[in-house]
C-alpha cells in the first residue's frame, strides 16, 4: 500500500484516522507455517505504518484462523505491536474452527490483551 497516497485520499475525504486491515481471502489460502509467516509479515507492516503515522493509522491485525495453534501464537505476539487495536477475521473460518467465536482460544487471548475481534461475513 502506498501510505502517502492513502493519507492524501484521507485528507481529501476528511478522514482523520484509518484502521488498516487485510481483506478476503486474508491469508486463509495458505497452510501451516506459510499462513503464520503471512500473518506476521502483514501485522509487522501494520505496526510500521502506525509508527510512521501514529495519529492517522491504526491496525486491525490478521490471524491464520484456519491454523488454531498459529492463530493463538499470533494473537499473543501481534497484540503487543504498536498501533494494533484488534483483529479482523472472516466468520466462515472462525465458525469452522470454533462452534461459537466466544469459545475460541484466540478470542480468549485477545480479551486478555485488551484487543477486540472485528468479523466480516464470509460466504
Amino acid at each position: 500500500m502506498d501510505l502517502d497516497a492513502r493519507l492524501a485520499a484521507m485528507d481529501e475525504q476528511g478522514v482523520e484516522v484509518h484502521a488498516l486491515s487485510l481483506s478476503q481471502p486474508m491469508g486463509y489460502w495458505a497452510d501451516g507455517e506459510l499462513a503464520q509467516r503471512i500473518s506476521e509479515a502483514y501485522n509487522d507492516a501494520l505496526a510500521r505504518a502506525h509508527e510512521r503515522h501514529p495519529k492517522r493509522l491504526v491496525g486491525l491485525a490478521t490471524l491464520p484462523m484456519h491454523e488454531p495453534a498459529f492463530a493463538l501464537k499470533e494473537v499473543e505476539r501481534a497484540a503487543k505491536l504498536p498501533g494494533v487495536r484488534g483483529f479482523y477475521i472472516a466468520t466462515r473460518f472462525a465458525e469452522r474452527i470454533c462452534p461459537t467465536l466466544h469459545s475460541c482460544p484466540s478470542m480468549s487471548a485477545s480479551r486478555r490483551a485488551d484487543c477486540r475481534f472485528f468479523c466480516t461475513r464470509s460466504r
